[in-house]
């Protein structure tokens, strides 16, 4: 998976998780779907997904949004 696919698959599930859903449910059943995904991958996500919960707060104050989208660029600018 190429980076960009990563973040997008890390938004889907962050909306999932903000939606209500168990944080750990929802990866697992992300993987299940996508086992194309190797363990590097998963590993990736699940990094960002956690990362971007820690920095939740963080985000939300500095004006963005409350969304998996709103949440990823704080997350990014860590990762370089």
């Amino acid at each position: 998976m190429p980076p960009p696919a990563r973040v997008a698959a890390a938004i889907d599930v962050l909306d999932s998780i903000l939606d209500g859903q168990s944080g750990e449910k929802t990866l697992t059943t992300w993987a299940r779907k996508n086992r194309y995904a190797g363990s590097k991958d998963r590993a990736a996500v699940r990094d960002l997904v956690f990362d971007a919960l820690r920095q939740q707060r963080s985000s939300e104050y500095m004006g963005g949004a409350a969304t998996g989208r709103g949440l990823q660029p704080l997350t990014l600018k860590h990762r370089r």
